[in-house]
């Protein structure tokens, strides 16, 4: 598995961002915060947000995906709001990734 990227048009905010992203059970899911497994060199999602059944789009060479065709709420990625159908979330998801190595050489 590998860590994706997708742009994201924010409802409450009027802008897009990026936001990390990995393939999950078949989908692919936004992960809007990590959390670092202490002294094991990983880290795992607190919550994974599933957007491939909202029409993802080639990202262009800015990011893997684009989601034009949606938009998401701060409250949403920061899990202060609860997700309207079609958008799935998983809390605590059982997966986990290497933290990547950013120092600059």
């Amino acid at each position: 598995m590998k860590i994706l990227s997708v742009l994201v048009p924010l409802s409450d905010r009027g802008d897009i961002i990026r936001c990390d992203a990995i393939e999950y059970k078949g989908g692919v899911w936004l992960v809007p915060m990590w959390l670092e497994l202490q002294g094991k060199g990983l880290m795992r999602p607190a919550r994974i947000i599933r957007v491939d059944l909202l029409g993802l789009s080639p990202g262009g060479g800015f990011a893997d995906y684009l989601a034009p065709e949606m938009t998401i709420s701060t409250a949403l990625l920061d899990g202060h709001a609860p997700p309207s159908p079609p958008i799935e979330v998983v809390e605590s998801p059982d997966v986990s990734f290497p933290i990547p190595n950013k120092s600059l050489h």
